[in-house]
């Protein structure tokens, strides 16, 4: 527990300060580089911390891979791309809308509401809030039923009648697996595919139900988290967040 709240304070404080920096500061200048600096230094713990964290491996690696999309995302804001608060908002502002911009900035990885977001994909039709929010409650629900399926329910049936396959230090056996172990490994690769995106989604789809509940966002802020085979021709590299 002490590990979780520790990432969390951690985390917290990298957003707060990266929000500042943009809001407040100009690249380039003194109070930039140090903000900068202090990422740095908040950043070192929360990786190490990250090989300590508990629970399920699946989990663990989601958790893992969001901070370190997280991290590719600060260094192409505050490096790569040297954003400034007059890109996303009118600078003449005031101080809490130029915050909740740099908030908004660093909280999308996607770039909704800036330059540089996607413009090739169709826009949703806008629900009334009410529906929204009961929208996105029932699709959590499904969404947690086949999560709870899969993990307690298929894996357990492939570790009864396959034990061997999924015997400690045999999951990764190579060239030495045997023929049982080869053969569950397509359907567990499967498995882990929709998990992967499941939790993906239901977190989105958790932020987003809270964060327009409560009006600190729009649905605008919240586009669907993966496109649909609908629109297959739009599917690029540019457009796959989209």
């Amino acid at each position: 527990m002490s590990c979780l709240w520790g990432l969390g304070t951690l985390m917290l404080c990298e957003y707060l300060v990266s929000s500042a920096a943009l809001a407040f500061t100009t690249k380039g200048s003194n109070l930039r580089q140090l903000c900068i600096l202090c990422l740095v230094i908040l950043a070192i713990p929360e990786i190490r911390l990250l090989s300590f964290l508990p629970g399920p491996e699946l989990l663990r690696g989601v958790f893992a891979f969001s901070c370190i999309v997280k991290l590719l995302h600060f260094i192409s804001l505050f490096l790569i791309l040297q954003v400034e608060i007059h890109q996303l908002i009118d600078p003449a502002g005031s101080y809490f809308a130029r915050f909740c911009a740099g908030l908004n900035c660093v909280t999308s990885p996607r770039g909704i509401r800036t330059p540089w977001e996607v413009k090739t994909w169709p826009e949703c039709r806008q629900l009334p809030k009410h529906r929204y929010i009961a929208k996105n409650v029932m699709v959590l629900g499904w969404q947690y039923l086949l999560l709870d399926v899969l993990n307690f329910g298929v894996l357990k049936y492939f570790h009864f009648h396959w034990p061997g396959a999924l015997a400690t230090g045999a999951e990764f056996a190579s060239a030495s697996s045997t023929r049982e172990q080869l053969m569950t490994r397509l359907p567990l690769s499967m498995i882990l595919a929709v998990n992967l995106r499941l939790l993906f989604a239901m977190v989105y789809g958790v932020l987003a139900t809270i964060s327009v509940l409560l009006g600190f966002t729009s649905q605008k802020d919240w586009p669907p988290l993966f496109g649909s085979m609908r629109h297959l021709q739009r599917f690029s590299v540019r457009s796959f967040w989209a």
